[in-house]
C-alpha cells in the first residue's frame, strides 16, 4: 500500500468513524451470544445493516434464515485495510438483546439495548429505499457505542434472496449469494463471491473483491478516488474503458449482456473478476489456523 493511501485512511480512521471504547457499567456482561432461525417463506430480499463488526454470510439449501451474533465489550475499533483491536472495555449496554419482528414478508431483525438512541450517530448514510413490495430481511446492530463494543455475525440464507447490506465500520464476507448485492461500507473491506450478479458495491476506506461465476455484464463501472481498479473476465484482464489520473483511476464499459455491476472506493483498491469457476472462501486461511490452534 501507498504511502498516500495510508495518510487518507489515517485521516479517516481519526474521524467520527472511529469508534473509541470506555468503561461500561459493571451489571452488564462483557460479552453475550444471540441466535434465531426464521422461515424464509415469502421473502424476496435481506437487508443487513451494521455500525461496527464483522459479518460472513454464506448460503444453505433450507428455506430458512439463520441467525447468529456475539457482541463483546470493548475493544477500540479501527480499520486501515485490516481488522484490528486496542484496550477493552468493561461491559456491553445494559439491556442487550436480539429482536425479530416481521411484518407480512418484511423480517426485522435488530440487536438493540436499553441505551439505544433513536438517533443514530456515525452511521452509514441510508441507502434510496427502493424496494417497493419485495419481501426484507433487515437486521439492524446498533447500542450505545460510547461503552465499546463490537458484533460478529454469522448469517445463512437462501442463496435466492438478493442481499442489501450497509456497514459503518468492518469486514464483510458475502459467500454464494444468487440474488444480487448491493453493499455500503464506510471504513472497512468487502469480500463478495456470487453466483451471478447484479452487484453494487461502494467503500469509503477499504477495498473491494469481488468474483462472479457468471461472465455476463451488462453496464461496468468501477471507480477509486486513491486506489486503482481491475477488471476480469474469464480469466483474462480487460483494460476497454480504463483510465488513470494521478492517484485516482476508473473503468466503464458496455458488454453485450443485461447485468449492471457497479463498485466505488473513496480510498481502496477494486478488482472484480466476472466468470471464474470455483468460488474461493478468503475466510478459509483464518478458519483453518483457528482450527489448529
Amino acid at each position: 500500500m501507498n504511502r498516500k493511501l495510508i495518510i487518507a485512511a489515517l485521516a479517516l480512521t481519526a474521524s467520527p468513524l472511529a469508534i473509541a471504547g470506555q468503561s461500561g457499567t459493571a451489571k452488564t456482561p462483557a460479552a453475550q451470544t444471540f441466535s434465531n432461525t426464521v422461515d424464509a417463506n415469502g421473502l424476496k430480499n435481506v437487508e443487513l445493516e451494521v455500525k461496527v463488526g464483522k459479518i460472513r454470510i454464506t448460503t444453505a439449501a433450507a428455506d430458512k434464515v439463520a441467525i447468529k451474533t456475539q457482541a463483546t465489550a470493548g475493544e477500540d475499533m479501527h480499520f486501515i485495510f485490516d481488522w484490528t483491536t486496542g484496550k477493552s472495555a468493561n461491559a456491553l449496554p445494559p439491556g442487550l438483546h436480539l429482536v425479530t419482528r416481521r411484518d407480512g414478508d418484511t423480517l426485522m431483525v435488530s440487536l438493540e439495548s436499553d441505551a439505544t438512541s433513536a438517533k443514530q450517530e456515525n452511521t452509514v448514510e441510508p441507502a434510496t429505499a427502493d424496494q417497493g413490495s419485495r419481501g426484507l430481511v433487515n437486521i439492524n446492530v446498533h447500542g450505545d457505542h460510547s461503552v465499546g463494543w463490537k458484533s460478529i455475525w454469522t448469517v445463512t440464507l437462501p442463496a435466492r434472496l438478493a442481499l442489501h447490506l450497509k456497514v459503518g465500520v468492518g469486514k464483510a464476507t458475502v459467500l454464494g449469494i444468487a440474488g444480487g448485492l448491493d453493499a455500503k461500507i464506510g471504513v472497512g473491506k468487502l469480500d463478495a463471491g456470487l453466483k451471478q450478479g447484479p452487484l453494487e458495491a461502494n467503500v469509503g476506506v477499504g477495498d473491494i473483491s469481488a468474483e462472479v461465476m457468471n461472465a455476463d455484464y451488462g453496464d461496468v463501472h468501477l471507480s477509486a478516488g486513491v486506489g486503482h481498479v481491475e477488471f476480469y473476465v474469464n480469466g483474462q484482464q480487460n483494460m476497454t474503458g480504463f483510465e488513470q489520473h494521478l492517484t485516482a483511476s476508473s473503468q466503464k464499459l458496455t458488454g453485450d449482456g443485461k447485468t449492471p455491476y457497479t463498485l466505488k472506493a473513496g480510498v481502496g483498491h477494486i478488482k472484480l473478476k466476472l466468470g471464474v469457476k470455483t468460488l474461493k472462501d478468503p475466510d478459509a486461511d483464518s478458519m483453518d489456523s483457528d482450527a489448529k490452534h
